[in-house]
């Protein structure tokens, strides 16, 4: 059992293609960190318009009464 520990524990686990590359967990974390960013700024960049046009929007659908 502690020689399985060991043998787990030693050596770092990755996901490999065939040998020509290998996916660690450090390499996911970081493309996740990476996509997350990315949405986030997309998104702060994105709200402005949204409220912008809401704005618009809201001013067209004023009736008034005479």
């Amino acid at each position: 059992f502690s020689e399985l520990t060991v043998a787990l524990t030693a050596s770092p686990i990755c996901i490999t293609g065939g040998r020509f590359f290998s996916i660690t967990r450090p390499f996911i974390i970081t493309v996740v960190g990476a996509v997350l960013s990315y949405f986030v700024i997309v998104l702060q960049l994105k709200l402005p318009a949204v409220v912008q046009q809401r704005a618009q929007l809201q001013a067209a659908n004023i009736t008034t009464y005479a």
